[in-house]
């Protein structure tokens, strides 16, 4: 039974935690950031570019009554990224 690959995988996975595995979770999700900021603003952006770019994804702060980061136009509309138009911050 533990040579059956998926069991044999999820096997691997607390070897995995305590190596160097992780960072391949970082890579993918710096990977999916990248590509949301290049389909967002229709440009060619490098790793270089997105990982130092200022832009923050997080709230600024944690709490129920936290102001949201984006807020509706006075007819309910919310801002929706055009390629070409949103600017790459």
């Amino acid at each position: 039974m533990r040579d059956r690959p998926p069991v044999r995988a999820w096997g691997l996975g607390g070897r995995q935690v305590r190596t160097e595995q992780p960072k391949w979770g970082n890579i993918s999700t710096m990977l999916g950031i990248l590509g949301r900021m290049a389909s967002y603003t229709g440009l060619a952006i490098t790793w270089n570019q997105a990982i130092n770019s200022p832009l923050r994804l997080a709230p600024k702060e944690y709490s129920w009554d936290a102001e949201p980061p984006v807020m509706p136009d006075a007819e309910g509309r919310y801002p929706v990224a055009m390629p070409g138009i949103t600017r790459f911050v």
